[in-house]
């Protein structure tokens, strides 16, 4: 299974095809048609694009919203090995769909979940607690790994996820 990388219209889009039943084959046209790439690992599914632009976290969570996605939310040790795949060969921060804007330190997904509790011990806590209230967005960080909360109206890239829903 071959990966193609290619940049368009300021995403970085990879494409993989493998197709199972007709509500992959549904989701594959439509993430194929819109220039989204389709990851699998195990039973999880993924149809991403990766930005190659930078935006603060609410500008990243507008942009993937104009194209009817969210942040891409890594809620599973397979979501978690898509992601590191995708960024392996790019030494930089992404947003993920992960923060506690709405209530502090009641870290929720771009889906509206809670974080679960065995994930909580991925997020690396901020260090400096004078900026504890600032750091409410999650990102990916390869020097950090994985996550790392950070302020908000710092500019990073950041990777959208279409769903079934969307």
């Amino acid at each position: 299974m071959d990966e193609v990388f290619s940049i368009t219209g300021g995403w970085l889009l990879l494409d993989k095809s493998i197709i199972s039943n007709t509500e992959l084959v549904y989701t594959q046209l439509r993430c194929i048609k819109t220039g989204f790439t389709k990851k699998y690992k195990n039973n999880t599914t993924a149809c991403l694009l990766v930005s190659t632009t930078t935006e603060n976290y609410a500008s990243a969570e507008s942009a993937c919203k104009a194209s009817g996605t969210r942040l891409y939310t890594v809620k599973t040790q397979d979501k978690l090995d898509i992601l590191l795949t995708i960024t392996r060969f790019l030494n930089i921060s992404f947003w993920i769909g992960l923060d506690d804007r709405a209530n502090e330190g009641l870290m929720k997904w771009s889906d509206g979940t809670a974080l679960d509790a065995t994930w909580g011990n991925i997020i690396l806590p901020s260090s400096n607690k004078g900026n504890q209230d600032l750091e409410d967005c999650v990102e990916y960080n390869p020097l950090l790994y994985p996550f790392n909360d950070n302020d908000c109206s710092l500019k990073n890239r950041y990777i959208c996820e279409m769903t079934t829903a969307s």
